[in-house]
């Protein structure tokens, strides 16, 4: 009875997503946020975190400090219109720079404020939210009209009326919606959970960055009085929510523009209406 030969040692056919060979690319940053959302994984905080989440607190406080009568503060700004809008990117795009500065002190990318892969799925998002929003805000206007707090008429003054003023409107609708949602949203939310207790359930531990982001973002624009700043708040609350559910702030970036440019047809129906 012959012995069959002793058979070499096989080594293990590696299976395909551990081979070697296949190069995947880099990395992608983990994003700093806490529980089953967000992966904190390489998250280092530093001191420019805590000057971020302070200036955008500390400006919306002093903008109702210094906003006065917002009746009258709109009727200065609707006279040099170009200069509001201008001076709106200006800060706005600064606001994005300095948390750009403070996202890269902490070992970040932009990936760690939600700036995932841009997906059609997230235009489809951010639309449907857009429409159900606008159904959400009417009907809040309406309880706060039959409270007695009116919208300010004087808004209007801000609305582009010539073609130059209509491209202007088009670029700082785009500039409020990439840079109030990167620092609003993507940033405040997600830092300043990190800084809420680590023994309270993961999901809660959303509540109050999502209420304290709406609330200095409602106070950001109390230049519209009452009814705008508790419409702001309630819009805040609710793409704050939108951000967290996708996960991405592409969806929250195109809702926030499309809101805005909306305004853009507003003088033209109004003159038609005419």
């Amino acid at each position: 009875m012959s012995e069959n030969p002793e058979q070499p040692p096989t080594t293990p056919t590696p299976e395909p997503n551990d081979s070697p060979l296949i190069d995947r690319g880099p990395v992608a940053p983990s994003i700093p946020n806490p529980g089953d959302i967000f992966d904190t994984s390489g998250y280092s905080r530093s001191w420019f975190t805590y000057l971020a989440l302070f200036i955008l607190i500390a400006f919306p406080l002093s903008n109702l400090i210094a906003t006065g009568d917002p009746a009258e503060a709109i009727k200065i700004l609707g006279q040099y219109p170009m200069v509001f809008y201008i001076s709106t990117m200006i800060f706005l795009w600064g606001l994005f720079a300095m948390v750009y500065v403070a996202v890269w002190k902490e070992g970040q990318s932009l990936r760690s404020l939600g700036f995932t892969g841009f997906r059609g799925l997230h235009l489809m998002q951010g639309f449907t939210f857009f429409l159900v929003s606008i159904i959400v805000l009417k009907g809040i206007e309406f309880v706060l009209e039959e409270l007695g707090y009116h919208s300010i008429g004087e808004l209007s003054l801000l609305l582009p009326d010539t073609a130059l003023e209509r491209v202007m409107w088009v670029a700082l609708s785009i500039t409020a919606g990439v840079c109030e949602e990167a620092a609003f949203r993507g940033y405040f939310i997600t830092r300043f959970r990190e800084m809420t207790p680590k023994i309270w359930p993961s999901k809660a531990r959303w509540l109050a960055p999502v209420a304290v982001s709406a609330l200095v973002f409602g106070l950001g624009h109390t230049y519209q009085g009452v009814s705008g700043f508790v419409m702001i708040t309630a819009y805040g609350v609710m793409i704050s929510l939108l951000f967290l559910y996708t996960r991405s702030i592409w969806p929250a970036i195109f809702a926030h523009f499309l809101l805005d440019f909306i305004n853009l047809f507003v003088p033209l129906l109004e003159s038609n209406s005419n």
